[in-house]
């Protein structure tokens, strides 16, 4: 195809799931402590008592759940809810 241009953008994974999780967790968990809408999880390994899940919980949860969806007996089909 004559005239077509690729771009390609690469980032470091950890790098990115960790923005994802601060922009799309971290953020809103704020603003919702901040208008008193959180409820905080007494039993949360995060000692700061602020955020319900840690990064590291968020990524076993996320791995968890794409070994499900993408396990060889699924084949992609699990439903999300």
């Amino acid at each position: 195809l004559p005239g077509v241009r690729i771009l390609v953008i690469l980032r470091e994974p950890i790098e990115r799931a960790y923005s994802s999780y601060i922009y799309n967790y971290v953020q809103p968990s704020q603003r919702q402590q901040q208008q008193n809408q959180l409820m905080i999880l007494p039993n949360s390994s995060n000692t700061n008592g602020l955020l319900l899940f840690s990064f590291e919980e968020m990524i076993q949860a996320e791995l968890t759940f794409l070994k499900e969806c993408l396990g060889p007996t699924n084949n992609g089909n699990k439903k999300v809810t």
